[in-house]
This record gives C-alpha cells, structure tokens and sequence, in this order.
C-alpha cells in the first residue's frame, strides 16, 4: 500500500506543468491521503478555464516542491467526472475557483479558501500548516 501512495504521489508531483490539463486530476483517493497520512494536506480546486486559477499555479507548484516532503498537494479539475465528485465531498463553498483547502495533519479542515490567494498569502498559510 505504501508503495501505491508513493507512486500516486509521484504521478501528481511530476504530472503538474504549466498548462493544467484534464487528465492530470488526481487519480487516488484522496479522502484516504488526508485522514491516513500524519501529513497536513493542501487541496486546490481548479478548472482549465479560470484565469486565477492559472495565476496561482506557478506559486502553488513552488511550494509543492518546497514542502513536498511535509505536506500532501492536490490539484482537482472540477470539470472532470471524478473531479465534480470529489468538490461535491470535500467543498463546502460550491461558488467558483480556485478553491483551496488546508487540512491539518490529523485530516481536520482548518480553513477553505474561495477565489485567488495572492503569493505571499498562499506561502504563509501553507507554511502555518507546519507549526
């Protein structure tokens, strides 16, 4: 199983490049990541389609790298089947995106965010998931 979640992670670490596409949605399950591993937990919400979206995503992608080993990063398309189902389990803000959400290591959720976090903003609220 461990070796499973470690593929899992690496397709979604290494699947992510600048332009966001449809197929690289999450493929695991995620309620499982978050509630299992002893690890703080970022969610993002996004679709092809949202400007925002893609502003965030450079400053999303350099705190993935920089706390990879510290935090689980997800990147969900709404518009994809699975992706539709996972926003309805897990959203409780059914507007727009992005929407991100920030778990705690013990798979509490702390805070949702909708729509745009400017960089700086989206650093430290990723960093407090560490303290």
């Amino acid at each position: 199983m461990r070796y499973f979640v470690l593929l899992c992670l690496f397709a979604v670490l290494f699947g992510c490049n600048n332009s966001v596409k449809s197929s690289e949605t999450v493929k695991i399950d995620v309620n499982a990541r978050i509630t299992s591993e002893e690890k703080p937990s970022v969610i993002m919400f996004y679709a092809n389609w949202c400007g925002y979206c893609k502003k965030m995503f450079p400053t999303f992608r350099s705190l993935q790298e920089k706390y990879k080993q510290e935090i689980n990063f997800f990147y969900i398309d709404i518009d994809t089947k699975r992706g539709g189902e996972l926003a309805k389990q897990y959203r409780t803000k059914q507007g727009g995106v992005p929407d991100t959400l920030f778990y705690n290591s013990k798979g509490e959720l702390l805070e949702e965010k909708l729509g745009a976090i400017a960089p700086a903003i989206l650093t430290k609220k990723i960093e407090s998931l560490l303290n």
